[in-house]
């Protein structure tokens, strides 16, 4: 925080915890700080997601994912929701640039340290990530890292400098996104550690 105060103009400070932006927003007006060069917008992702088009449905929740996994018998799906949800949301989503997720041959072919899952397991592990983007459209839901590919066509260069806190729990589209969103693209600063790893994303 200490730091960004140094930037100059309109910025962005995003991460995904919405107690986190806010708290970051509170400790940087604290002891009445004011700073005329600068105006600071905090925002968790889901709300930088809003300031372009807020998107249609509801975010996918973990609880709302475990419930639809194990309506499959058994021998039908994997036995950790956990373990599937993080490979959805960090692995399949989020890691490609060029597309709103990996496509089978690619997911298959991806190394031992790429993915929570061994080469016997992915096929599986594929066909239900196509029954999953069934259920999401059936349900009105949406996974935030297949919208943040559709939004890179959206976005504008809104912001002089961005910082991104956490970072090592944001996905290469998600911040591709946030980055998308700079004037110059060199303005920016992102702070994380490894170390503290919510969201299995092979940081």
């Amino acid at each position: 925080l200490e730091k960004l105060k140094l930037f100059r103009g309109q910025g962005l400070y995003v991460t995904h915890s919405q107690y986190l932006a806010e708290r970051a927003r509170a400790l940087y007006g604290s002891n009445h700080y004011e700073n005329g060069e600068q105006d600071v917008s905090f925002l968790s992702f889901r709300e930088y997601l809003e300031t372009m088009r807020v998107p249609e449905g509801k975010e996918v929740s973990f609880s709302r994912f475990a419930e639809w996994l194990y309506r499959f018998p058994k021998q039908r799906r994997v036995a950790d929701a956990h373990r599937l949800y993080e490979e959805f949301r960090g692995v399949i989503t989020g890691s490609a640039l060029d597309a709103p997720y990996l496509g089978r041959e690619e997911y298959l072919g991806l190394g031992v340290r790429q993915s929570i899952y061994l080469g016997t397991e992915r096929q599986l592990v594929y066909d239900l990530f196509e029954k999953y983007l069934v259920f999401l459209g059936e349900n009105h839901l949406y996974d935030p890292n297949i919208i943040a590919y559709d939004y890179l066509r959206e976005v504008k260069p809104l912001y002089d400098f961005v910082v991104v806190d956490e970072v090592q729990d944001v996905t290469n589209v998600q911040l591709q996104l946030v980055l998308n969103s700079l004037k110059n693209p060199r303005e920016f600063m992102l702070c994380g550690d490894s170390n503290q790893i919510v969201h299995p994303n092979f940081f």
